[in-house]
């Protein structure tokens, strides 16, 4: 696929941008679903975290995995 002209380079750029903004979006909820499900019992190893995610933003990256209940 060759890009004929500047406006096809943004339209891809702006996609690109877009998609990854919504993924981050989508982890962000999901640690804090994550999060809201803990049991807060002793090992508190996923509690800390999920609460590190959310407070700091690291939640979009964080929400994606599975640390336990």
């Amino acid at each position: 696929m060759k890009l004929k002209n500047t406006a096809e380079k943004f339209t891809i750029v702006w996609f690109t941008i877009l998609a990854l903004q919504l993924l981050f979006i989508i982890g962000y909820i999901q640690c804090i679903i994550h999060f809201v499900n803990c049991d807060f019992q002793q090992p508190f190893k996923a509690e800390v975290i999920y609460g590190i995610g959310i407070f700091t933003g690291l939640g979009g990256i964080l929400g994606w995995f599975n640390f336990g209940k």
